[in-house]
């Protein structure tokens, strides 16, 4: 398995490469999600079509450094990626990001550069279905394993011009490489886009 960037503009696979490596042999059945209810987020802004631009809810189960913890923030972490392009917000999906997260890398530095140019996004809200998640073995790291949906969305420059537009992606197969850490963090080490786990 390997790492690879899903740029937000196309659904195609493109980018850098990194050994996973210690995904381990094992298949664990995806465990109840917690229902620790949160409170409701409050919107902080609206897109340029008046939307309200939601913040996703941190998920109680991110407290447990097990595999609901890591379903949980495998989800999370996907969630915020759309929102960070749409809101061009960073600062809680550079919290979940590992220095060296290629995928984390392509959102940060879009997101960083669209903001400079004035370019702006509509659309593109990202939902992760979890089927399976690989425990640690010989690494410290959990895969979680699913499918990928995308909303269509539309791209505009400074001046409201359409410069690209996707009808989005449907049940993309997709996995979130990630880790917790010492200190009680999640953190996404890797992703890898179009390609099923392994039997």
């Amino acid at each position: 398995m390997t790492d690879q960037v899903l740029p937000r503009w196309a659904p195609a696979v493109v980018g850098c490469l990194l050994a996973l490596g210690g995904c381990g042999d094992g298949s664990s059945a995806v465990p109840p999600a917690m229902t620790t209810p949160l409170p409701a987020p409050t919107p902080v802004a609206t897109d340029m079509a008046g939307q309200p631009l939601m913040p996703p809810k941190r998920p109680a189960a991110m407290e447990h450094g097990d595999t609901a913890g890591a379903q949980a923030a495998a989800e999370y972490f996907m969630e915020l990626s759309g929102y960070a392009v749409r809101s061009q917000d960073l600062r809680a999906f550079t919290q979940l990001s590992d220095p060296e997260c290629f995928y984390c890398d392509a959102v940060i530095d879009e997101v960083t550069a669209d903001a400079a140019a004035g370019v702006y996004t509509i659309g593109g809200d990202t939902v992760f279905s979890v089927s399976t998640i690989d425990p640690p073995a010989q690494e410290s790291f959990y895969i979680v394993w699913g499918t990928l949906d995308r909303t269509p969305f539309v791209a505009y420059d400074s001046s409201g011009k359409t410069i690209y537009e996707s009808d989005g992606d449907s049940s993309l197969e997709f996995a979130v490489r990630l880790q917790h850490e010492v200190d009680g963090r999640w953190v996404v080490m890797g992703t890898q886009a179009g390609e099923e786990r392994a039997s």
